[in-house]
């Protein structure tokens, strides 16, 4: 996703007389139901049938901490390590990007969320996901 969308959006969701919160959370207390398209205008106009007067929005830009954090410390003689990371390095074009954008209003106490990420971020999710795996970690040696 670009960020000139998301500006989109915005504008939209003013345009509706909503107003915009930004945060950085998205409350784990409550149920959430997830949008189960990708069109963020029948989103937003289901909050404004639904008397919401606020959607909250959260921007995730990817950062240079994300590919250092999954760098393995390795020597020149370890092949698959070396592999992967350079799989990781191959991220750093994205670097100030954005990732994952969330947005959502909360109604009865029921958060109704809409949540885009990018098709790279997706596939960096999965190669760095991997080291979670145990098998994947003996692997690559660790």
């Amino acid at each position: 996703m670009e960020l000139t969308e998301t500006n989109d959006i915005k504008k939209y969701i003013i345009e509706n007389k909503l107003l915009i919160y930004p945060t950085q959370d998205v409350p784990e207390d409550f149920p959430n139901i997830s949008w189960g398209n990708e069109n963020w205008k029948d989103f937003i106009n289901v909050a404004v049938k639904q008397g919401a007067s606020m959607i909250f929005f959260k921007e995730e830009v990817f950062k240079e901490t994300h590919i250092s954090s999954n760098i393995i410390p390795t020597s020149d003689s370890d092949e698959r390590i070396i592999e992967f990371n350079n799989k990781i390095r191959a991220f750093d074009n994205y670097v100030g990007e954005l990732a994952i954008f969330t947005m959502y209003w909360i109604k009865n106490d029921i958060i109704h969320s809409f949540i885009k990420t990018a098709s790279w971020a997706d596939d960096f999710l999965s190669i760095s996901v991997m080291l979670e795996n145990t098998e994947d970690r003996e692997v690559l040696g660790m």
